[in-house]
């Protein structure tokens, strides 16, 4: 992959918190940047692909969800409301659509 050189702007404190944390972790500053955002482009496509699922086979339940989060080992989190909840949400991304051959549920949506 090609390295080009950018220009960004950051809140003082988050530069000083982020570059605190690549020093801790031995990494440049770039690298631990660079990270966050694929992280976070990977997380909007995530997000893409399962509001697309469920726009097709219907939402998932509450207790799919709390059973997800419990596999994972990770607490569950009701989802937001209130003004919050759709703050940073992504604009829409037609060219992320999700491929057709992933869809676990299949099975659900034929019974």
């Amino acid at each position: 992959m090609a390295i080009e050189r950018v220009t960004v702007s950051l809140p003082a404190e988050l530069r000083q918190a982020a570059q605190e944390l690549a020093k801790g972790q031995g990494v440049p500053f770039s690298t631990l940047v660079s990270s966050a955002l694929e992280r976070h482009l990977r997380g909007l496509l995530l997000d893409r692909w399962l509001q697309d699922y469920q726009d097709e086979l219907g939402a998932f339940t509450e207790e799919e969800l709390r059973a997800a989060a419990e596999r994972m080992g990770l607490p569950y989190t009701p989802e937001p409301v209130g003004p919050l909840a759709t703050a940073g949400d992504p604009s829409p991304r037609d060219d992320l659509s999700p491929r057709d051959d992933l869809s676990p549920r299949d099975e659900r949506a034929a019974s």
